[in-house]
């Protein structure tokens, strides 16, 4: 009896899940009171579907996001690109790096630059 009773629980919880599933996540309409903790605020920023997403793909998992955004490689074609335009402050404020940090890698970027212009003389 008990085993009875535990698989009608068990069969109920993935009938709900199922319809969470099917039904709220293909719904446009949002109603970010349904969800739990950082859910409900994913919810509000991304909408229910990307939400399902998440949960499915990452539930029970600590995820941290690091503090920057774009890669290493990327950051440095945005100050290859902008450094004769902007000031290494404002290409700091806007990549997330300290002005310090922008100078140096500028400088890196001349340094290869005088480095390949060595190389094809040669």
């Amino acid at each position: 009896m008990k085993n009875a009773g535990k698989n009608t629980n068990d069969n109920n919880r993935k009938m709900s899940v199922e319809y969470w599933r099917e039904d709220k996540t293909d719904s446009m309409s949002h109603n970010s009171e349904q969800y739990g903790g950082i859910y409900r605020e994913l919810a509000d920023l991304l909408g229910d579907a990307a939400v399902a997403k998440i949960w499915k793909n990452y539930k029970g998992l600590t995820v941290t996001f690091p503090m920057h955004l774009l890669s290493k490689e990327q950051i440095r074609q945005y100050i290859e690109e902008n450094m004769s335009v902007c000031k290494p402050a404002e290409i700091g404020k806007t990549v997330g790096l300290s002005e310090r940090r922008v100078r140096k890698i500028i400088h890196d970027i001349k340094e290869a630059r005088k480095t390949t212009k060595r190389r094809n003389r040669v």
